[in-house]
């Protein structure tokens, strides 16, 4: 799942990047700025594309 895809599925699913940003520990200015590229993160990234995916697949994950 690219960034756009992740970006989407989680605006798309509104208060998602709060709630992932309060459970990484960050601000969802954080998040978002990884998602949109600006920044770079392993692990928010990783966990953004995780919830993303359960919220797309309903919990299963689907590998490229």
């Amino acid at each position: 799942m690219n960034l756009t895809k992740i970006r989407r599925v989680l605006i798309r699913n509104r208060g998602e990047i709060r709630r992932l940003a309060k459970q990484l520990g960050v601000t969802p200015t954080t998040v978002s700025q990884v998602l949109k590229g600006r920044s770079i993160s392993k692990r928010i990234l990783e966990a953004a594309a995780a919830r993303a995916a359960e919220l797309e697949f309903g919990g299963v994950r689907q590998e490229q």
